[in-house]
Parts: C-alpha cells; sequence; structure tokens
C-alpha cells in the first residue's frame, strides 16, 4: 500500500519543475528575449560588451533596453546571460 507521505513526493517534485519553468518563462517575458545568438557573434568587436550599434539589425535590437538591466547603454556577458538562460 502506497502512504500519502510517498504520493506526496512526485507531486512535490512536480510543483518545483513548474515553479521553475515559470520563473525561466517570467525571465524571457520581462526582457522579450529568451533565445538568441551568441554572446561572442554580437559583440563584434570583442571588447566584452554589446552596444546598440552591435545589435542594430539583429534579433536583441528590440530588447535592448530591458537586456540591459542597469541601463548604461551596454550589454554586459552577465546581463546577456541572466535574459538569455
Amino acid at each position: 500500500m502506497i502512504s500519502k507521505k510517498n504520493s506526496l513526493i512526485p507531486a512535490a517534485i512536480g510543483l518545483v519543475s513548474f515553479l521553475t519553468f515559470a520563473a525561466h518563462a517570467q525571465q524571457s517575458a520581462q526582457t522579450g528575449y529568451a533565445d538568441g545568438p551568441a554572446f561572442a557573434e554580437l559583440d563584434q568587436n570583442e571588447d566584452g560588451v554589446i552596444t546598440e550599434a552591435e545589435a542594430r539589425g539583429t534579433s536583441l535590437e528590440a530588447a535592448f533596453s530591458a537586456v540591459d538591466a542597469n541601463g548604461d547603454g551596454y550589454i554586459t556577458k552577465t546581463e546577456y546571460e541572466e535574459a538569455t538562460r
């Protein structure tokens, strides 16, 4: 006989999985930029940041200000990774 305790484990795992998915979906919705080219492809001059000029004409252009979390006009690798995970 399966106890109530044992039947709660799969339910708990399912809930954690759902919450993880929901958090990722919310992050993607906030930035509007979930899947895009690799950071290195966009950082054309290899200075470690993506500028608005480098983003122009790419799928990142429309979401630039949302991905640029601190609003300094540059997207760092950390900001980019946060937006794309």
